[in-house]
């Protein structure tokens, strides 16, 4: 009858693990336990969620952990990890969690996905249970809790203002494209574009509030000595990850902006799907988008927009406050009005009085108009027209389209797209530029640091020398007054002796 050795070292050799690793001694040194009854506690146990059932898609870790359960089969196995598991087969490497019934882990994972959510569900519940499933968490006791209400800046306003016209613009577009779809896919579009409708804003939201965040966290560490713990939702891995799929598995030399990366992803996925629809139709959504896209690009930046939006707001507080200052020095003095009926000529404003508070009420009129600027009579109308046009109202698919204007419009949104792409790579450039520039400057300071401490050093080294040599020259002179033996003398170090022979080289004394 073989031995629980035996069996370990069987199981290990089919895995694959060689003799005298690791894996191997932990295994050699357990099985002599009572026959491998012992209690295996695997920390961090999300490391080994790379298991597929090819041996040749797992990751090390993976195949090391199961060939060490497979290597005991009588002993407890904990899993312990405060990382949930994203997909029912990073669970894999659990075979002790195998109910009745499935062959091995990859089975019962298969069997649970075919099964829907409401299986899995039910398997957290079995595990709860009969304790095999134990959830802890931090207690919240003494905690305090405070929500911060931020302000969005004028250029994060712009930002999402232009972003709700966007989605308007990419709603017209989806809802002509569903027309032509059977009514499962209309519902399966339809879903697709308002959930990634929230999850934008949802983002776009998240990076408004960023400089605030950053602003409180700086003030708790340096007024409060406080330490500042900042939770991420979302950390990005699977945007980064797409991103450098694209680019070849390059690095990447600038940030990403997940908010820009998901409409860009699903407007891609959705052109590369595109339903049966007549040529004329297709034709006339082609032009209306250029028009759309040219009423895009003829808008200002949103730094210039939103300095404009400043200097409305701060001119028009200045005209409240001026008429509120103007209207209170027109009122009657409380000291007069107390003063009784007697004092009635005394409560009435003077001439000066009455002519600031008709000031005022001129002021606070409709009429009172301060000219800004001048603007064209027309100015108005064009400006409702093109932000129509960038919402997407002005898409009519009912209307025939001049073969003449498509041709001109697919050469327009030829022409945006490549100057888009000029932009964007003048814009990472420009970013790869600043970033070298500051990696320079941080070397130059180090540099200088450096330099300085050299030079900090090498004072304080002239000074020792300097005052080290009156001591050498006085302790020669007495030295030559009297006979001494070679024996008597101390011997001299090697910077006294460069010291000596540097003073004797100097022009005041004799170089013999």
């Amino acid at each position: 009858m073989e031995s629980a050795l035996e069996r370990a070292a069987g199981e290990l050799a089919a895995c694959g693990i060689a003799v005298g690793c690791r894996v191997w001694q932990v295994v050699e040194w357990l099985a002599q336990c009572s026959d491998g009854e012992v209690l295996i506690v695997l920390d961090e146990c999300h490391r080994a969620k790379n298991l597929a059932a090819a041996a040749d898609k797992s990751t090390r870790t993976g195949l090391a952990v199961l060939a060490l359960q497979n290597a005991l089969p009588n002993a407890r196995v904990l899993y312990s990890s405060a990382t949930g598991a994203s997909e029912t087969s990073n669970m894999a490497y659990m075979t002790r969690l195998l109910p009745v019934g499935f062959k091995d882990s990859f089975d019962m994972i298969s069997t649970l996905k075919n099964a829907g959510l409401g299986s899995l569900e039910l398997f957290c519940m079995g595990l709860k249970a009969t304790g095999s499933y134990l959830v802890r968490a931090l207690s919240y006791h003494g905690a305090e809790f405070t929500l911060a209400d931020t302000q969005l800046s004028p250029q994060a306003r712009v930002q999402y203002d232009r972003a709700a016209e966007f989605w308007q613009l990419l709603w017209a577009v989806v809802s002509q494209l569903v027309a032509h779809m059977g009514k499962k896919e209309r519902a399966v579009r339809t879903a697709q574009f308002w959930g990634s409708h929230q999850r934008f804003f949802r983002m776009l939201l998240k990076a408004s509030k960023v400089p605030a965040c950053a602003e409180l966290a700086r003030g708790t560490v340096e007024q409060q000595g406080m330490c500042v713990v900042i939770g991420l939702q979302s950390t990005g891995e699977a945007n980064m990850s797409a991103a450098r799929a694209a680019e070849g598995d390059a690095e990447l030399d600038e940030l990403l902006s997940a908010p820009r990366l998901l409409p860009s992803k699903w407007v891609a996925a959705t052109a590369e799907e595109l339903p049966d629809m007549p040529q004329a139709t297709a034709e006339k959504l082609l032009l209306d988008l250029a028009k759309a896209a040219k009423a895009w690009t003829s808008l200002p930046s949103c730094e210039a927009q939103a300095e404009a939006y400043a200097r409305l707001t701060a001119m028009r507080q200045q005209q409240r406050t001026s008429r509120e200052a103007t209207a209170a020095a027109g009122a009657p003095a409380p000291a007069a009005a107390a003063a009784g009926s007697s004092s009635f000529a005394a409560i009435q404003p003077t001439p000066s009085a009455r002519a600031a508070a008709a000031a005022a009420a001129r002021c606070a009129s409709d009429d009172d108009v301060q000219v800004v600027c001048e603007r064209d009579p027309g100015s108005p109308a064009a400006e409702r027209r093109a932000a129509a046009a960038r919402s997407g109202l002005c898409i009519d698919l009912t209307a025939e389209a001049d073969p003449a204007e498509v041709a001109a419009a697919g050469t327009l949104l030829d022409e945006l797209e490549v100057a888009f792409e000029s932009r964007d790579s003048a814009a990472a450039a420009a970013r790869q530029r600043e970033g070298l520039l500051a990696a320079l400057s941080a070397a130059q300071g180090v540099l200088q640091s450096a330099q300085a401490e050299a030079d900090k050093l090498k004072q304080q080294q002239q000074g020792q020398d300097q005052d080290a040599a009156p001591c050498a020259a006085a302790g020669a002179a007495a030295g030559s007054k009297r006979p001494h033996r070679d024996a008597d003398v101390e011997p001299t170090s090697k910077r006294q002796r460069a010291v000596v022979v540097l003073l004797s080289d100097s022009e005041d004394e004799d170089p013999k």
